[in-house]
């Protein structure tokens, strides 16, 4: 009897977790030699805010079925035990580093090792930088601020929309609707803008926060969160700029809205060249990442979710980044090495890859310097609290 009463406990924890339930990731488990020194360059500024936005939405649906890091099986539920755990210690650290700091973070370091699995993407050949020491490639994202008024000027005469209910409105492409004006006078107008290229810059990003002009009448700032695009093919303006020979080897930002600031006759052209349009809403609240969670400057990254499907995973990030206080545009930046906890809480058409990952800065000029800036190779882990 006791027999087979285990088997039918595991040939039910089977049935309901070995499909739609069951989450595999492209992950191993690190080797003694590829473990990194866990230390965060921020002091964990920022990842109690994570943290509990991540819990709150576990709070709110609890994750079911099970995970598959490497060899090892979890509940999904053991998520919630790991970014527990995980604030429990760091919290030790913070409030042991008021006396030893150094001696404080090899404690932390010691007790991550002790207390969690950690794994690596697990490369195969033929995958990107397959063999390489850092085989993970990061990019940078943040949320732009946008000069905005809520009145068409002569200066703020470019449109932001909210998402068209008619579906012959909502699949319109860029030219029909940045230049052509075919959605004007339907209502959707949320405000208006004065720069085409931070407007461009805010469909990439998916995101932003609005900057309105100083006036009695101007409505409060507010966060845009994305809310679906026309369905059109995307492709970056630089590509296009490049095949025209406008751009050569230097295809940076930089590079860009300077030729763009020159050549206002080829705007037409260059920006349609982006058939995509990105369409948003307004929101109190910062940006949502794909998992509906808002996001957190300097905390959440976004992963390929046909890998990574699962959300709030607690990362650990080895990378470069800008040094603080160069301009955003400058031709020769200093970086320099960091290391940092992320969750895992979003997601992004061009991240693809089990080694990819883009790293979200937040609000304000760091943010928009690095995320402009960082295409960096770097290491990422994944950690979960040991059973």
């Amino acid at each position: 009897m006791r027999s087979t009463f285990l088997v039918l406990i595991v040939l039910s924890f089977y049935l309901t977790t070995s499909h739609a339930d069951h989450t595999k990731t492209p992950t191993r488990k690190a080797t003694p030699n590829e473990i990194p020194f866990f230390i965060d360059d921020l002091d964990f500024k920022e990842m109690s805010l994570a943290i509990s936005r991540q819990l709150k939405r576990f709070g709110a649906e609890a994750p079911q079925g099970s995970i598959q890091f490497g060899d090892d099986i979890y509940l999904k539920s053991d998520l919630i035990k790991s970014l527990k755990t995980f604030r429990r210690i760091y919290k030790i650290y913070l409030d042991c580093q008021k006396s030893s700091k150094s001696w404080c973070q090899l404690q932390f370091h010691k007790s991550i090792l002790k207390t969690f699995n950690i794994y690596v993407p697990d490369l195969k050949p033929g995958d990107d930088r397959y063999g390489e020491e850092k085989s993970t490639f990061f990019t940078g994202y943040y949320t732009p601020e946008i000069s905005a008024s809520s009145v068409k000027t002569q200066t703020h005469k470019y449109e932001v929309y909210s998402r068209p209910k008619e579906d012959h409105l909502s699949t319109l492409t860029r030219l029909q609707i940045d230049f052509l004006k075919l959605l004007v006078g339907f209502g959707y107008e949320l405000f208006y803008s004065n720069d085409l290229y931070d407007l461009y810059l805010l469909h990439i990003e998916g995101g932003g926060k609005t900057k309105f002009l100083n006036s009695f009448k101007s409505p409060q700032n507010y966060f845009l969160s994305y809310k679906g695009s026309n369905g059109q093919k995307f492709r970056f303006i630089a590509s296009y700029m490049k095949e025209k020979g406008m751009l050569t080897d230097d295809l940076s930002i930089r590079a860009q809205r300077k030729y763009l600031e020159k050549h206002p006759e080829v705007w037409q052209d260059v920006y349609s060249s982006c058939e995509n349009y990105i369409f948003f809403e307004p929101s109190h609240q910062p940006p949502i990442g794909s998992d509906d969670v808002s996001l957190t400057d300097n905390r959440s990254i976004a992963t390929d979710r046909t890998l990574y499907s699962q959300k709030g995973v607690l990362t650990f990030v080895e990378a470069r980044r800008p040094v603080e206080g160069q301009p955003t545009n400058a031709p020769n930046l200093e970086f320099k090495d960091f290391s940092r906890f992320f969750l895992d809480q979003d997601t992004g058409g061009a991240i693809k890859g089990k080694a990819r990952a883009d790293l979200y800065f937040g609000v304000g000029t760091y943010a928009e310097l690095a995320s402009h800036n960082i295409t960096e190779k770097g290491k990422i882990f994944f950690l979960m609290s040991k059973k």
